[in-house]
């Protein structure tokens, strides 16, 4: 039986030979996609429009424009954060960190002057009520709600790593 795509682009493969043919074709098939991509200029106009793209996002960038108006369409520069992660203890201070950085436990300590390794302190008493063996984010932000802290004050020990900015082009309805 020979494999056949079926109109949901779903191939039955029930036996390891049908698995080897489906990547024989897979292979032919990729090999021809690539020389009609060649023939037809096609690597040259992805190129070209890839280039466009990438002078129109970096002009964005350096001018700090948010959007750009096109008949029927328009450009946004997508911004946001990569990931974030909490500086629980000095020991997670890697030194990439901005300079405003500081670790959650030296905030405590300095706010409730005592350490948190002092039985009975109250640094000691919140450091347990917001941690496990991990931070407990949901604790920390009770904690701030509660009014134990302020976000100014542990906002330090928080990082957000900015993901770079890219250009996403939409119709306009």
């Amino acid at each position: 039986m020979a494999l056949k795509v079926h109109e949901d682009g779903f191939v039955e493969i029930k036996t390891q030979k049908d698995a080897v043919a489906a990547l024989e074709a897979f292979r032919n098939l990729k090999t021809e996609i690539d020389e009609v991509r060649k023939e037809s200029g096609l690597d040259e106009l992805e190129r070209d429009a890839a280039a466009y793209k990438a002078a129109a996002q970096n002009f964005m960038i350096d001018k700090d424009l948010e959007q750009v108006q096109g008949d029927g369409w328009h450009g946004t520069l997508v911004k946001g954060h990569g990931s974030s992660r909490w500086i629980t203890t000095d020991e997670d201070l890697t030194g990439d960190e901005p300079d405003r950085c500081e670790s959650l436990v030296s905030i405590i300590e300095k706010k409730f002057k005592s350490k948190i390794t002092s039985k009975g302190s109250k640094a000691r008493r919140v450091w347990l009520k917001i941690t496990k063996r991990v931070l407990d984010v949901e604790a920390v932000e009770d904690a701030v709600n509660r009014g134990t802290f302020t976000v100014d004050e542990i906002s330090p020990a928080f990082i957000e790593t900015p993901r770079a900015p890219y250009l996403r082009i939409f119709e306009d309805e």
